[in-house]
C-alpha cells in the first residue's frame, strides 16, 4: 500500500479529509483515513467489514482511549511521544496485536530508552520508583502471546540483571520477590543468567 501524500498527515487536528472514524468503548475517537490504519491486518480487515455501513465507523473496545491515542499517533507519524515505561510496554502489546512490526519494535526500543535512562542515571529515589515499574512489566511481558516474545523477555531479563543491586534494596524487594513468585517463567529465565553467587 502507498504512503499517503502529506496532507493526509493533516487528519488528526482538522479531520479533513478523513473519510472513517474510530471509536473507542462507544465513544467517538478521531476522524482517520483508511488508507492510513490499513497499515495494520487488523485495521484492514475491520475496513473491509464496514462495506455497506452508513455511519463508516471502526468500534475498537480492546483497549482503552487514551492508547488508541497513541497507536493513531504512531500510525500516522511512525513515532509517539514520549510516555512512561507502562506505556511503552503496552503499545508493545498494542503492535503485536495489530500485527505491526514497526510499533512492536519501536515501543521495544523506548523501553529499554526509558530504563537506560532512568535506572542507570536518576537520583535514588526515582530509580526505585522506576524499577516498581519495570517489575509491573513482566508479567505483562511474560503473559503475551507474539512472535517478538523472547526478544521482549531477553530484554525483561538483561535489564534486572543490570538492576540486581536495586531489587534487593529495602524499598524495592518486595516487589521484586512478589514478581519472582508470581511469574515463575521469569525467575528460570534470571536464575540462568546469574553467576553462581549471586543466585
Amino acid at each position: 500500500m502507498n504512503i499517503p501524500p502529506p496532507k493526509y498527515y493533516n487528519a488528526l487536528t482538522t479531520g479533513k479529509p478523513a473519510d472513517c472514524k474510530l471509536a473507542c468503548n462507544d465513544v467517538q475517537h478521531s476522524e482517520v483515513h483508511k488508507i492510513v490504519i490499513c497499515k495494520s491486518p487488523v485495521f484492514k480487515t475491520l475496513v473491509d467489514n464496514l462495506m455497506g455501513s452508513l455511519d463508516n465507523v471502526i468500534r475498537v473496545n480492546d483497549m482503552e482511549p487514551f492508547y488508541l491515542s497513541v497507536l493513531v499517533e504512531f500510525l500516522y507519524h511512525d513515532k509517539y511521544a514520549q510516555y512512561d515505561l507502562d506505556t511503552h510496554t503496552r503499545m508493545y502489546q498494542i503492535g503485536c496485536s495489530y500485527e505491526l512490526p514497526t510499533l512492536w519494535n519501536y515501543a521495544l526500543r523506548e523501553c529499554e530508552k526509558f530504563v537506560h535512562d532512568n535506572i542507570q542515571h536518576a537520583s535514588q529515589d526515582f530509580d526505585s520508583k522506576t524499577a516498581r515499574d519495570l517489575l509491573r512489566t513482566i508479567p505483562v511481558i511474560y503473559n503475551t502471546n507474539s512472535v517478538q516474545d523472547r526478544a521482549r523477555k531477553d530484554f525483561a531479563v538483561r535489564t534486572s540483571v543490570n538492576s540486581l543491586d536495586l531489587f534487593r534494596s529495602d524499598t524495592v524487594r518486595r516487589s521484586f520477590q512478589k514478581t519472582l513468585r508470581t511469574v515463575p517463567e521469569f525467575y528460570s529465565d534470571l536464575e540462568s543468567q546469574l553467576p553462581q553467587e549471586n543466585r
